[in-house]
């Protein structure tokens, strides 16, 4: 029952039913592509192009929040950054609680803020009151540095990380 409402919910599909029709999508943006990408992109906010083409401290602090680059160098020497939202448009005491985010797999810290100040998680905790901490891990935009390797020039040993 947990593994059918899964896919329910993942697909939107009515549970148990037999008169769902597999060769027509069912999900709402399927209209979108049958008309073309331009009618799902014109469905967007209008700031969506220029907030992706944006860093991600410079989008947080175009929306009025502060915040913070960190560097980070891992025992092997990977240089990592991090990004922090100390607290939101509002102050908040001295005292706050950290939430510390990870993204996923092929992601960023980007991930938290690119929904905008109304959806994006990291700009919610920070308007909450909460420290947020963002980092990125190996090989990402923000973390594709070495103390001494080269990804270009030494790609095998670069990439030879667990």
């Amino acid at each position: 029952m947990i593994v059918a409402l899964i896919i329910y919910m993942t697909l939107q599909l009515p549970l148990f039913s037999s008169s769902v029709n597999f060769g027509e999508p069912q999900d709402k943006f399927s209209m979108y592509f049958k008309k073309g990408p331009e009618a799902y992109f014109a469905t967007l906010p209008s700031n969506i192009r220029e907030d992706s083409a944006l860093l991600v401290p410079d989008l947080i602090q175009k929306y009025g929040y502060p915040c913070e680059n960190h560097t980070v160098v891992t025992p092997d020497g990977y240089i990592l950054e991090m990004h922090r939202i100390p607290h939101g448009k509002k102050s908040f005491p001295d005292k706050r609680s950290v939430i510390y985010l990870q993204h996923r797999i092929l992601a960023s810290s980007a991930d938290w803020v690119l929904p905008g100040p109304l959806k994006g998680f990291a700009y919610i905790l920070a308007d909450f009151g909460y420290d947020v901490l963002m980092s990125n891990v190996r090989s990402t935009r923000y973390s594709h540095k070495h103390t001494y390797l080269d990804p270009e020039r030494h790609s095998l040993e670069f990439w030879d990380f667990t």
